[in-house]
């Protein structure tokens, strides 16, 4: 005698059914944001102080040489860590030379070199440059950056962003007396990477809506660029 399913049977099979075929793409999902740090290496951590010339300024036509130079710079190399600061004073000119425009505006850039050790190509990496009290380790300043590079398997390559803010801003005595004699602690966090698949590793740490803005970052530049 054939085995014959009643309606409340057939009804409850396809529930059963139906739930464990949508139960796969979330397993895969949560694989795609694994726990243990992401296979990049931090080799070299940096930060400068650069001087800036006003875009109309014609050194030809009575104004300075153009060789203004602030020496204010900072690096660190390996593990993304350490200690480094900004000390130093600003070259002048001498002699017959005129003196520099007094409209000059200073940039500081913020590096980051990496080496991807993974299997996948790297698209884009959202990370922070923090910058600690070097006695108590207290954290002092955040800057945040998204970077946009392709990073195949094995390859390294130097993040690179300019900001107008400096290392630390007006902070506590203690601090800024720290800041002034340039020994500042830095030292960088990773908190999303971008894959060439559209799989992404995220920081536990870290909201998704970092994630987000790495994914939406990448597909403005990807319309911007020619066909």
């Amino acid at each position: 005698m054939p085995f014959i399913l009643e309606p409340r049977q057939l009804t409850r099979l396809s529930w059963l059914i139906f739930l464990s075929v949508i139960t796969v793409p979330a397993r895969t999902a949560q694989l795609e944001q694994p726990g243990a740090p992401p296979p990049i290496e931090v080799i070299k951590l940096k930060w400068e102080k650069e001087a800036r010339l006003p875009q109309n300024f014609d050194p030809s036509n009575g104004g300075a040489s153009g060789s203004i130079n602030d020496s204010a710079t900072s690096a660190r190399s390996g593990g993304g860590g350490g200690s480094g600061g900004g000390g130093g004073g600003a070259s002048t000119t001498q002699g017959m030379q005129p003196a520099a425009p007094s409209r000059v505006s200073f940039m500081y850039v913020y590096s980051m070199k990496i080496k991807n050790h993974g299997s996948k190509e790297i698209d884009g990496v959202a990370w922070d440059y923090v910058f600690l009290d070097p006695t108590t380790s207290a954290e002092l300043s955040r800057h945040q950056f998204l970077s946009f590079e392709k990073v195949a398997p094995d390859k390294t390559v130097t993040f690179q962003s300019e900001q107008r803010t400096p290392p630390v801003r007006t902070v506590r005595t203690q601090a800024a007396e720290v800041n002034k004699h340039g020994n500042l602690s830095e030292k960088s966090e990773i908190k999303c990477v971008l894959y060439d698949d559209g799989t992404t590793w995220r920081d536990a740490n870290t909201s998704d809506d970092v994630c987000n803005l790495l994914r939406k970052g990448k597909a403005g530049l990807s319309r911007k660029r020619p066909a």
